[in-house]
């Protein structure tokens, strides 16, 4: 059976849409949820979840101004994802256009990325040793989505060669 390029191609892009558009709305819901919006960027807020209350009024604003940096970079990634899904529903269809969106969007979320990445390292440089333990337990209490796929084959495996 040979796969057509195109349509795979058009496969690839229809999946990396529908993720786009999940990641989106679900940081436009959570945006939302909130009347005043919020006051640091939520991509840094779960470092102050496990900190005592004084820890947290001494961080908060530092993370507003990292909020205003990051913001424009935000609104960058929302903008290249617009013009890739609009691309992606003219016709014809572009491939040459929608790939170049691309680029601009990759460009546009690693800047983000690496902008938020120093904003980390500057925020925990601020804390002490278990301060920054009490942080990242919000990590370790996050789970590896393919670890539960992995158990529940495992799982289906043993009842299966328990079943014969």
């Amino acid at each position: 059976m040979t796969i057509n390029r195109r349509r795979l191609m058009t496969w690839l892009l229809v999946v990396s849409l529908g993720f786009n558009l999940l990641v989106v709305g679900g940081i436009t819901a959570r945006v939302m949820s909130r009347s005043e919006g919020r006051p640091i960027p939520p991509n840094l807020s779960w470092i102050l979840d496990n900190l005592e209350e004084e820890t947290r009024a001494t961080l908060r604003p530092r993370l507003r101004e990292f909020g205003e940096v990051v913001r424009p970079l935000r609104g960058a990634v929302f903008r290249a994802q617009r013009q890739v899904n609009d691309l992606i529903l003219e016709e014809p269809m572009n491939k040459e256009a929608i790939a170049l969106a691309f680029d601009e969007l990759r460009k546009a979320s690693l800047e983000y990325q690496e902008t938020t990445h120093t904003q980390t390292i500057a925020i925990f440089e601020l804390l002490t040793e278990e301060q920054r333990k009490l942080a990242l337990s919000f990590m370790d209490e996050r789970r590896d989505p393919l670890d539960s796929r992995r158990d529940r084959d495992s799982l289906e495996r043993d009842t299966n060669s328990r079943d014969r």
